[in-house]
């Protein structure tokens, strides 16, 4: 749709500082810029993936109508810092949106310099609130929480349940060109929102009672998902594609209708999220036969009590042994998330989880400390327990530190397992990724590990955002044979 003369420039801010997610888009970002876009308003963004002074942030933006801040909790403190001078220095409305908005609406209005914080998918809110501010009647749009008179007010916003109905995202606004190049070729998308399931670490569970409705967990329609998919790879030309839906394959008529047409439409080798608990025989063969080429399933803990009864995860160690020894048998790649520093974790517990990725033999995977998000069954029972180190809102990411502090072992312990877990996965990544006998790869791992042993320091620099980093996660991601 062309930009009207009537219309608004929105200049979206991502805050992305050292969070690990980089390179990398933001998928709800993507979307807006679709709406925002097919309302015949105009947009720009800027990534903001280094911690800068704040008036030189401010002076370094360009001209807009509106200036939008979308950040999750771990990156929120930056739209606390920014969003007060951006509005002093540029005199506009500055709205925040986005994960963290969505689950404490109130308290991000209230954050000082912020119009409105928008507490609902914004899709259909952000367009409509453009045009009602251009109108001076932006108050009485849903799904915005604000401040009048003193008094926090919150609109109620509709959920958007037809997925079908939304403009297809577009990733213009991210430097794309390096996002690939850094992946290795691999274009990341999505084509469904929520879960259904309640894992206690989870935003999803505190953002569907939040949702007031029982359809949170949307799909876009098989046909849909593909078509959207297939536009972006023509538009992208990635060599791979890796759906980062919380969980795309749950049901079983939706995932055999759209992986046939992924298969015959676009053929490209995908990469996806599952349960262990889903994985069976017919799916594993289902998936080969598709062209995916990696499967991704949360261990999370290796303790099996940990996980379920403090998780809420509901994942046997029989399920995860059978689902990862499925998948290895049929030639398909594997990537195990773990978390370690959660409240309650042993030193005992901790090292189960190093021990039960070594039974699993995942190809790659990622290990990432406990973060409390605003209003999950685990942050609110940390809280209430007085778990949480007063700094948590200062880590910028799940890497950095741990959140909670030393109960049942010592942060020296809590390391440690961060450590040789993320090493062991990095290992595991490296001779996946060379066709060799499985021999000879032992014997690469084993002599790696040695190195780690004796000069830890160089584990660092390469765990590090280097230029050797950068170099080896493009040969990781770089799907075989491209």
């Amino acid at each position: 749709m062309p930009i009207s003369e009537t219309a608004m420039k929105i200049h979206f801010i991502y805050c992305d500082v050292d969070s690990g997610f980089y390179p990398g888009a933001h998928h709800g970002l993507a979307s807006l810029f679709a709406a925002v876009r097919a309302a015949g308003h105009d947009y720009a963004l800027t990534h903001l993936t280094k911690d800068i002074p704040c008036d030189e942030f401010a002076n370094s933006l360009p001209a807009a109508d509106v200036y939008a801040f979308s950040a999750m909790t771990n990156q929120f403190k930056f739209v606390r810092r920014l969003a007060p001078v951006v509005g002093a220095a540029t005199g506009k409305p500055v709205v925040v949106g986005g994960v963290h908005a969505m689950l404490e609406g109130p308290a991000a209005a209230q954050v000082k310099g912020v119009t409105c914080a928008f507490t609902c998918e914004a899709d259909v809110a952000l367009p409509a609130w453009l045009s009602a501010y251009r109108a001076g009647e932006w108050r009485g749009v849903g799904g915005i929480a604000y401040i009048q008179d003193g008094q926090t007010r919150c609109n109620p916003g509709s959920p958007i349940l037809d997925l079908d109905s939304l403009p297809e995202p577009t990733y213009d606004g991210f430097d794309m060109r390096r996002i690939l190049r850094d992946l290795g070729g691999r274009l990341s998308v999505t084509v469904s929102r929520g879960c259904p399931y309640s894992c206690a670490f989870c935003c999803n569970e505190a953002l569907r009672r939040n949702f007031g409705a029982p359809g949170y967990a949307r799909r876009r329609s098989p046909s849909s998902a593909v078509a959207m998919v297939k536009n972006l790879a023509e538009r992208y030309k990635p060599d791979s594609i890796r759906f980062e839906d919380d969980l795309l394959l749950v049901s079983r008529q939706w995932r055999e209708e759209f992986l046939s047409l992924f298969r015959e439409q676009i053929g490209l080798p995908m990469e996806c999220n599952c349960r262990a608990d889903l994985v069976d025989a017919g799916l594993a063969d289902l998936l080969k036969k598709s062209g995916c080429v990696s499967l991704d399933i949360g261990v999370e803990s290796g303790d099996e009590s940990l996980r379920n009864k403090v998780l809420n995860k509901g994942v046997s160690d029989e399920q995860l042994i059978r689902a990862f020894d499925l998948l290895n048998s049929r030639g398909l790649s594997t990537y195990a998330y773990n978390i370690v520093g959660l409240p309650g974790e042993t030193a005992q517990m901790a090292e189960k989880t190093y021990r039960l990725n070594r039974r699993l033999r995942p190809s790659a995977g990622a290990v990432f400390y406990f973060y409390p998000y605003p209003h999950t069954a685990l942050a609110e029972y940390a809280r209430r327990e007085g778990l949480l180190r007063d700094d948590y809102e200062q880590a910028n990411s799940y890497t950095n530190r741990p959140s909670v502090l030393p109960t049942h072992m010592s942060y020296r312990q809590m390391r440690s397992v961060y450590r040789r877990l993320r090493m062991h996965l990095l290992l595991r990544r490296f001779v996946s990724f060379f066709a060799l006998p499985r021999g000879l790869k032992k014997i690469m791992a084993a002599g790696a590990w040695g190195i780690f042993l004796a000069c830890p320091p160089l584990i660092e620099i390469l765990l590090t955002d280097s230029a050797l980093k950068r170099w080896l996660r493009r040969q990781a991601f770089r799907v075989r044979g491209k």
